[in-house]
């Protein structure tokens, strides 16, 4: 269920669902569903791998809501012994891992590896393998094979564009950041990456971001995770983070849907890191919904938030005060 909550707040709708026959769940979207290159690469060329990014991505996006949704009803204790495993095993840094109890399966998504069909039969365990209109109602009862209808497809037949490119997109910039939390120029110049300790004001930030502030037509989804992530990092607190996007979206044409909007900004509240935008290279975010920098500021920073930071570390040198020279006397 958190699956397929998860891809549904990325808009990603066309979502199939079945039974395996043993004891978990298929989760499908139709390829149809994204687009046909994802960061200058085909997507076609991305399999496995693309898939397994969007699985890691999502796993971590479910892991603290599946964590409370467990304990809510069984203590620790409990489920180590329904599970029989010991405490440790299942939990990391003294606290509670769900996927030690409840497994995500990427290895599943290769070419090598087959999955049970739809409609086919668990030789183990007699059971089918049939595709599901509402998890939430599924009974172990309705994969008999006297109970099956096999009318229901696995995999939706129609498909609303591409509704799963914004989730592919940000599967691979989280991805980056998370396993890289400094901008290129800072790693490479060998610098300790800092966040400012307070919000850096809006005269400091790239006009990338105060051209999207205008309001947009399109790519409104795409830049309220730049916007988001930007202030984050630059060290705004939700509050008025919260502020800004409302402000933002009065302005555009089509205001994206208040739920919408509530809804991500709570995802990245329950998010512990802080993630960068996407970088300023990647097309996608930046130069395909018209508010790329000037060449003169991409050329230089590689990402909105080092534009901002490099604009403070210039501001702190300039106000250093100077030590007096003595001048020499004949």
């Amino acid at each position: 269920e958190l699956l397929i909550e998860a891809l549904k707040f990325h808009d990603v709708n066309s979502i199939g669902v079945k039974f395996s026959g043993g004891s978990g769940f298929h989760i499908g979207i139709p390829f149809e569903s994204f687009p046909d290159k994802v960061d200058n690469q085909e997507i076609k060329y991305l399999f496995p791998d693309g898939v397994r990014v969007v699985a890691v991505y999502l796993k971590n996006m479910i892991e603290e809501p599946l964590r409370e949704k467990i304990l809510s009803v069984s203590s620790v204790e409990e489920i180590s012994r329904s599970v029989e495993k010991p405490k440790e095993d299942i939990l990391i840094k003294g606290v509670f891992d769900p996927f030690s109890v409840v497994e995500v399966d990427a290895v599943l998504i290769s070419s090598r590896h087959m999955y049970r069909a739809p409609y086919s039969v668990n030789e183990k365990k007699g059971l089918v393998s049939v595709p599901l209109k509402n998890i939430k109602n599924f009974n172990l009862s309705d994969a008999k094979i006297e109970n099956v209808d096999t009318t229901f497809d696995f995999l939706p037949s129609k498909v609303e564009g591409f509704e799963a490119g914004q989730l592919i997109m940000q599967a691979f910039d989280a991805l980056k950041k998370k396993n890289l939390a400094l901008p290129e120029e800072e790693v490479k110049s060998g610098r300790r990456y800092e966040l400012p300790t307070m919000a850096v004001k809006k005269e400091y930030w790239p006009e990338c971001i105060k051209k999207g502030l205008l309001g947009l037509n399109d790519g409104k989804k795409r830049f309220l995770f730049i916007l988001i992530n930007f202030l984050r990092s630059l060290s705004w607190n939700f509050e008025n983070i919260e502020k800004v996007v409302n402000e933002w979206n009065n302005k555009n044409k089509d205001p994206l849907k208040e739920g919408y909007v509530i809804s991500q900004l709570n995802w990245h509240k329950q998010q512990k890191g802080k993630i960068l935008p996407p970088n300023c290279a990647n097309k996608a975010y930046y130069a395909d919904i018209g508010i790329k920098c000037g060449d003169n500021i991409c050329s230089k920073c590689k990402n909105p938030v080092s534009y901002s930071l490099r604009r403070l570390r210039m501001l702190k040198f300039q106000k250093k005060p100077r030590k007096k020279t003595k001048s020499l006397k004949n």
